[in-house]
């Protein structure tokens, strides 16, 4: 699929709108300049092969904004992104939202409105639902903002003031038989493990975390066996 600029887009909706623009190629004459908007994306924590959600929000909005362009880059060997959605303050807004995450590691993102800006001053801008790959070692991989471009009510492209990049902390296995967390590994773990054999979803009863609860995690559960 392709993904248009932001400046392209810019320039329709400036021609829809009716402003008074000059166009060269793609590219849209409006002047750029630092405001006091703050972008910040949040990464969070969670074991190998578990869903992960980042976000990405603003604050101090008190220019009002048509829209923006956003990339995210990531390890991509730590990451895969699946969908990506606005967030409550774009949701809002009514911004329109392209996504494109073709390219491992990265997600370049367009949100915008044709004909008003919106002012909420604060809030989240998108959500990026993702899974932690299953092969990722534990540790913290940062999430870096590598493109901000907004446009203001006045139609300038303003430069956050602030851009705070994310971690995503992927968690180390924690291998633990006890499955109702009793404290004893008895014969309530081991229904438990039955209950749940053949799940590839990632359930207490899969205690290696290779994704499937099968022999050898009730292997495990026998050689951690208290009574």
């Amino acid at each position: 699929m392709k993904i248009f600029s932001f400046q392209h887009l810019l320039c329709q909706i400036l021609k829809i709108s009716s402003i008074v623009f000059y166009s060269l190629g793609l590219m849209c004459s409006v002047s750029q300049t630092a405001c006091a908007l703050d972008v910040d994306v949040q990464g969070g924590s969670a074991a190998a092969g578990q869903p992960i959600d980042i976000v990405l929000t603003i604050a101090n909005n008190t220019a009002g904004l048509y829209g923006a362009e956003i990339t995210l880059q990531w390890d991509s060997s730590a990451l895969t992104i699946d969908s990506v959605e606005n967030g409550t303050l774009a949701q809002n807004a009514g911004l329109t939202l392209f996504a494109n995450t073709d390219q491992a590691g990265e997600a370049r993102i367009t949100q915008y409105h044709y004909s008003s800006v919106f002012s909420d001053t604060q809030g989240q801008m998108l959500i990026l639902h993702g899974t932690v790959s299953s092969s990722a070692a534990p540790g913290d991989y940062t999430l870096t903002i590598s493109q901000a471009d907004f446009i203001d009510g006045q139609v300038q492209f303003i430069t956050p003031d602030t851009i705070i990049h994310g971690t995503l902390t992927v968690q180390g296995l924690q291998l633990t038989a006890d499955l109702n967390s009793d404290g004893s590994v008895n014969y309530s773990d081991f229904m438990l493990l039955l209950n749940q054999w053949g799940r590839t979803d990632m359930p207490p009863g899969d205690i290696n975390r290779d994704g499937i609860v099968d022999y050898s995690d009730f292997m495990l559960l026998l050689n951690k066996w208290t009574g």
